[in-house]
């Protein structure tokens, strides 16, 4: 019997480049590999991020993230993920990380 102790990733920050036109919901595998590295609660320790907002009117990134929310992210977003703007301010990056460490030590984030 193996007595080695299995670590788990505190938290994931999943990255989505708002400027994608194409946009898929994280595969079921996807999902597999982030419960391998997290554990059972993996959703609320994963950070839906999006990026590249310098690179699109907020007239056409706004409507998308919201699409993306409600269309592609509403499960992980209803089971505790959350999700942070990157806007390449250390601010967003802070946000971001403090969601995982507050969920790692059993904070509701």
């Amino acid at each position: 019997m193996n007595s080695a102790k299995v670590a788990h990733a505190t938290g994931i920050l999943y990255l989505h480049r708002i400027t994608d036109n194409r946009i898929t919901a994280p595969s079921a595998r996807t999902m597999a590999a982030f419960r391998k590295l997290c554990g059972p609660d993996v959703s609320s320790r994963i950070i839906l991020v999006t990026t590249m907002w310098g690179k699109i009117k907020p007239a056409v990134g706004d409507p998308r993230e919201v699409e993306i929310m409600t269309k592609y992210w509403n499960e992980m977003l209803a089971s505790g993920s959350h999700t942070v703007r990157f806007d390449k301010s250390a601010n967003s990056v802070r946000k971001a990380v403090d969601l995982i460490l507050v969920k790692a030590s059993g904070g509701s984030g």
